[in-house]
């Protein structure tokens, strides 16, 4: 089975989990009728505060898209969709993402049903009902077929099942087309041409880092987790019956009930952190056996957490400079009796897990794997641009330089250095990919091509000030002005 045909056969077999969407994306593109004196249709932009479904958010000659279809099309028009997201704000960025994506596809599927028409491609009613009854089998009772389609029955539904399967006719005439038209020389100059972007595996760096801190403030991480676990201890400890019991057992406890959240720059704080985060328990202790955490830690947080700020040291960057190149001297010395490079690793992880202030020190003793890239997903946004470029010279068994990092300075054991690598042309997995690739791409420039046809308006900007209008109303609030 060729790549074009697993991937419509994956698309058919999708056909009863999709279907309930198509009541969005042709249950609600609308056809533009001659517009009467007395009916005003509403324009593309106009943002309807009163029914923000009705709001136009993509149009064409000879049809329209509402925001209403668009937020159906994924499947929630039942649900209170306001409400939802209003208690789950974390949501509505993804969200509406999703939405904007949705958009572009729910016209495009409405204008590929114009293209049938105009090239007379038709649904034979056999394919409709045999896909009818393979969406009904997909239901468990029904109810639950009732709900898939809506309350979507008759003739409507069959129209929606005979767009869908039209839409994937000519998804498969298309890319069939594509496929068969791509050329060993189309190949050739697909590969030259981005080469560096998809077919060069990056630089590759694998080793253990040493970091030391250079801050100023604590990370406000830091300072509310101790909170926390000042409350989760007094909570575990409300069980002494009586205030004055659980008051005993707050200044009993010891300071490693509190190290490993200051770990893993303890020389960072000074040693008195210790007697506030008892203080602070013991304040608490007694109200531990009435209240609930979540009042216990809201009222904690301010008071402690201001005093707990106090007991943070800090270090300058020259401090944090000298410091580390202190450490990678001791480290030279260290690994200079080692036969290999796995000796050698041996001997410098215990000073990393002694005094390095990486946040991998608990975790696996600070070894990473980098990949020297550039671009959005490039590590320098966690390790620093300074820091990648020292590491990526020295040979397996040394140590990198001191450099800067984004939170102070460090350096890095060598375990292995892979040099970027270029797969040739000729690779098998290169010849596999590249005509998938080059398909995907001009079967997305097909449609922007069909969107520029129909001279298509889109407006994705309108969606999250929809959005947000959905949410304020459900939760009663009064709209924002999104003039």
């Amino acid at each position: 089975m060729s790549f074009l045909d697993h991937r419509l056969s994956k698309e058919t077999g999708l056909f009863c989990v999709v279907l309930s969407v198509l009541l969005g994306i042709f249950g609600g593109c609308g056809d533009k009728q001659p517009v009467s004196e007395d009916v005003s249709q509403p324009a593309i932009g106009q943002i309807n505060e009163n029914n923000p479904g009705d709001t136009i958010v993509a149009s064409w000659s000879s049809g329209f898209v509402s925001y209403g279809q668009i937020r159906d099309s994924l499947g929630v028009g039942a649900i209170p969709w306001g409400q939802y997201l209003a208690k789950n704000p974390d949501k509505t960025p993804l969200i509406a993402e999703q939405m904007q994506s949705q958009l572009r596809q729910v016209v495009l599927n409405a204008l590929m049903v114009e293209v049938s028409k105009e090239q007379g491609i038709e649904t034979s009613e056999e394919d409709v009902e045999q896909a009818l009854a393979q969406l009904k089998s997909s239901a468990r009772n029904e109810e639950h077929f009732n709900n898939m389609v809506h309350g979507v029955t008759g003739s409507h539904l069959r129209m929606l099942i005979s767009n869908q399967l039209t839409v994937q006719e000519i998804t498969k005439q298309i890319q069939k087309e594509i496929w068969e038209s791509i050329t060993d020389e189309d190949k050739r100059a697909f590969y030259d041409a981005n080469t560096k972007s998809l077919f060069t595996k990056p630089h590759y760096t694998e080793g253990r880092r040493f970091l030391i801190e250079a801050r100023h403030e604590p990370p406000a991480g830091v300072v509310k987790n101790l909170v926390r676990l000042v409350v989760y201890t007094v909570k575990k400890i409300e069980g002494e019956k009586t205030p004055e019991n659980a008051i005993e057992a707050a200044k009993n406890l010891q300071d490693g009930a509190f190290a490993f959240i200051l770990a893993p720059a303890p020389k960072l704080w000074d040693n008195r952190i210790y007697d506030v985060l008892r203080e602070g328990a013991v304040e608490l202790a007694p109200l531990a056996l009435d209240l609930n955490e979540e009042i216990l830690e809201a009222g904690a947080e301010e008071s402690l957490g201001d005093k707990i700020k106090t007991c943070f040291v800090g270090r300058s960057e020259e401090e944090a400079k000298k410091l580390a190149e202190e450490y990678r001297e001791q480290a030279a010395g260290l690994i200079s009796s080692g036969t290999d490079v796995k000796s050698k690793e041996l001997l410098f992880q215990p000073m990393i897990a002694k005094y390095s202030e990486d946040e991998l020190v608990t975790k696996n003793l600070g070894n990473v794997n980098i990949y020297n890239v550039h671009g959005t997903m490039s590590p320098e946004a966690n390790f620093g641009a300074e820091f990648m470029e020292e590491i990526r010279h020295p040979q397996p068994g040394e140590l990198s330089p001191v450099a800067r990092t984004h939170t102070g300075y460090g350096f890095m054991f060598i375990r292995r250095q892979q040099p970027e690598f270029v797969i040739p042309f000729d690779d098998e997995a290169v010849q596999q990919q590249v005509p998938h690739l080059i398909q995907e791409e001009r079967y997305t420039a097909w449609k922007q091509a069909l969107l520029d046809k129909y001279d298509v308006m889109i407006r994705e900007d309108l969606i999250v000030p929809l959005l947000e209008l959905d949410i304020a109303q459900s939760a009663g609030e009064e709209p924002r002005d999104n003039s």
